[in-house]
């Protein structure tokens, strides 16, 4: 065989071969793909696993957007890597990926420090409250519910249909508000909806007995539930106190402006 023979012999044994590795490919599922980018991943084979994850990540595979988003999280590298693995978590956590929700906790976290300078230290110790400290603060708002407060009307053994989420931050006149038309809302929808009260606390700033709870008492009997740096309120998608959400059943989440539009909302859901 003549050597231009040969060469055109391999050059078409080289294509075929290639192009039944892209049809393989193709023939991949998004899963197995995203399998393949983990793997590429845990090997610190940062480009190759971008390179598998990112394109199923734009499809919607979850399991894509949160092996992204670890993979951020390991590569300081990248400038603005913690911010952009957020971003991948969030998208996940929206779409019920529990894993990406609980990451996006921490990662929030993490950025809070970096926007807010070096965690705080007193004498080389870190200033943030202990275990013991948190069991204290606990302790001393259930004494604070037990002498002031009859606890947030979801009593009962029917779990209501809506929950009223309301989360303030020291605006205890917008708790009194949504507060003195619970007994109405109650009257309307017997066992249909429940109401639960928040106080967005900062975990760094907060010690008992000191700053909180505020010196101000409510008008109305309100039991306040501790919501350290916000947890449950990210969790609803609040950005800002005082807010109301809406929960139900059937696993919605929905903001309401103000109390004045809180009877409105209450009908469309009973509807």
């Amino acid at each position: 065989m003549k050597r231009n023979e040969i060469q055109h012999l391999a050059i078409a044994l080289l294509l075929t071969s290639s192009m039944h590795a892209l049809a393989a490919e193709e023939e991949l599922t998004s899963q197995e793909k995203v399998g393949i980018g983990l793997m590429h991943a845990l090997k610190n084979e940062k480009k190759e696993a971008w390179a598998y994850l990112l394109p199923e990540a734009k499809d919607g595979n979850v399991d894509a957007m949160f092996h992204l988003g670890q993979l951020l999280i390991k590569s300081p590298e990248y400038e603005g890597h913690l911010k952009k693995a957020a971003q991948f978590f969030e998208a996940a956590a929206k779409r019920g990926h529990k894993g990406a929700a609980a990451m996006l906790e921490n990662v929030r976290r993490q950025l809070a420090v970096q926007e807010g300078g070096s965690v705080p230290t007193i004498g080389g110790k870190s200033a943030l409250p202990t275990p013991e400290d948190r069991a204290a603060a606990e302790r001393f708002y259930r004494e604070y519910q037990q002498r002031n407060a009859r606890f947030n009307s979801l009593d009962g053994d029917t779990e209501p249909k809506v929950v009223v989420n309301v989360f303030v931050s020291g605006e205890l006149d917008f708790a009194d508000q949504v507060a003195s038309m619970e007994p109405v809302i109650k009257g309307r929808y017997p066992e249909a909806v429940g109401f639960k009260y928040f106080m967005v606390l900062d975990q760094r700033t907060w010690k008992p007995g000191k700053n909180s709870p505020p010196d101000k008492e409510p008008k109305n009997l309100i039991g306040f539930e501790p919501d350290w740096n916000g947890e449950s309120a990210v969790k609803m998608g609040v950005r800002r106190t005082p807010s109301i959400v809406l929960t139900t059943t059937d696993g919605k989440k929905i903001a309401v402006t103000g109390p004045n539009l809180l009877n409105t909302e209450l009908a469309r859901i009973m509807e």
